[in-house]
């Protein structure tokens, strides 16, 4: 038995305690539905006072018989391909039917929250589930609910499947927020973080900014000798804390002048093709249109096994 207080006016509206003119007492009796008494009426003994009898509003009743079996739920994506989740039981709980939508329709992975509407208390006498489609950009074709064929839904006099759409797709003016790296400012010195031995810094005055400049060193020339020998050529390169990458490959000491960079990669470049890079503590030295690339062909060494090749 579950028993609820009810604050009501004169017109038995529910209103708040201080605005009520009586109070109403909800009792709702359950039993299974397998067997149990029954009840037809219900007692009210005031304390001191007389029995008074009230009438039930509402009897519960199962279906006859009750709802049974498995059930799928089937939805298409924006091409029409349908896909179908795993065989569900009438009483599974909206976690899982979510969960299953998840692992079994892809577009709808990650972007659907389900629960139960409450209209049918009880799974034998009903099933009533609403799916809410969160961050799917796309109007979503009605899903529908279908009698498992190992399985079938049994039961009830009437048995219907219904599906309908509470709210369609591009009809509200709610929309995702903006993420934050698709908003710009323009600004002719930009704000920047900036971090000292991985520590966050404050720059004087709170301005952490910085100004583009025109690249003033070009590289004209890049050639690889004896599989890691780099010589680079061009004009006003730097010559100090030069760093020089080919591929996956860097070089250790680097010998720089403003014409030529020479070094010794640490190990062999990987096969391709490849423009050098060359850094200084402004950023990338620019390439010329004109400089061919750096090939490196692909060396096998060994093949294992050896026999058996088609």
């Amino acid at each position: 038995m579950d028993v609820k207080l009810h604050y009501v006016d004169d017109d038995f509206n529910t209103v708040d305690k201080a605005d009520s003119t009586q109070r109403v007492y909800v009792c709702r009796v359950t039993r299974s539905v397998t067997g149990g008494p029954t009840f037809s009426a219900a007692t009210v003994i005031p304390a001191g006072g007389t029995t008074s009898t009230i009438a039930v509003t509402s009897a519960y009743t199962s279906s006859t018989p009750p709802l049974d079996g498995h059930y799928q739920i089937a939805c298409k994506n924006a091409d029409g391909n349908e896909f179908v989740t795993r065989s569900m039981s009438i009483w599974t709980e909206p976690k899982y039917i979510e969960q299953y939508l998840h692992w079994d329709i892809p577009h709808l992975q990650l972007k659907t929250k389900v629960w139960r509407t409450g209209i049918y208390e009880y799974g034998c006498n009903g099933i009533d589930i609403a799916i809410h489609f969160l961050g799917l950009h796309a109007a979503q074709e009605q899903c529908e609910i279908r009698s498992s064929e190992t399985t079938p839904i049994t039961g009830g006099n009437n048995l219907q499947y219904k599906g309908y759409t509470d709210r369609s797709y591009g009809t509200n003016l709610i929309f995702e927020p903006i993420p934050l790296e698709m908003l710009y400012a323009s600004a002719e010195k930009p704000q920047v973080l900036i971090k000292v031995n991985g520590i966050e810094g404050v720059c004087p005055e709170f301005n952490c900014d910085y100004v583009y400049t025109q690249p003033t060193s070009e590289i004209t020339v890049q050639a690889l000798a004896n599989g890691n020998e780099l010589t680079i050529t061009g004009t006003a390169l730097p010559t100090t804390d030069v760093r020089v990458v080919l591929g996956n490959a860097e070089c250790g000491t680097v010998t720089a002048s403003e014409t030529e960079i020479t070094c010794t990669l640490g190990v062999l470049p990987a096969a391709g093709s490849w423009d050098v890079q060359v850094y200084d503590p402004k950023g990338l030295v620019p390439i010329a249109d004109a400089v061919v690339k750096i090939d490196v062909a692909l060396t096998v060494s060994a093949i294992s096994p050896s026999t058996d090749l088609n």
